[in-house]
């Protein structure tokens, strides 16, 4: 008869639980960290017009900019809700003859700027140096695109 085997101690515990805990909180940081990030996000945009600088001066870029590419007169700069947050496309083939943009609160990028750099500062294996300048240039990049 065929004598029985008996599995190495290896082959039945490939990790403990321990390292599974390791792999777990490594894994769960990023999405807790977001859903934090979800949060402060949600705060700090409860009342309208709470990011009325970064508001008005994204609106500023696009008024210069029409102004700038298509030439004076198609576009304005006003208020709305006491920011100075609306642009009006201005011509003949629009209905209406304009166009209406609002910049508000939701569409400043903030939003997108926390959660990139959430998911940069949290990058393991990179110097925190490294980390802040990505982090910046990345927010550069998100504010001018927006």
């Amino acid at each position: 008869m065929a004598e029985e085997s008996k599995p190495l101690l290896e082959e039945v515990e490939d990790l403990s639980w321990g390292e599974v805990g390791k792999l777990a909180q490594g894994y769960l940081r990023i999405p807790l960290a977001l859903l934090l990030v979800e949060m402060f996000y949600w705060f700090i945009t409860q009342p309208t017009n709470t990011l009325g600088v970064i508001q008005e001066s994204e609106a500023w870029i696009w008024y210069q900019l029409l102004e700038l590419i298509y030439g004076p007169g198609t576009a304005t700069l006003s208020e709305y809700n006491g920011w100075t947050t609306l642009v009006t496309l201005r011509h003949p083939d629009f209905w209406a003859d304009q166009i209406r943009l609002y910049v508000s609160d939701e569409c400043a990028g903030v939003h997108e700027m926390l959660f990139i750099t959430v998911l940069i500062m949290m990058s393991s294996g990179v110097p925190q140096r490294l980390r802040i300048k990505s982090a910046v240039v990345a927010c550069v990049i998100v504010y001018i695109l927006n």
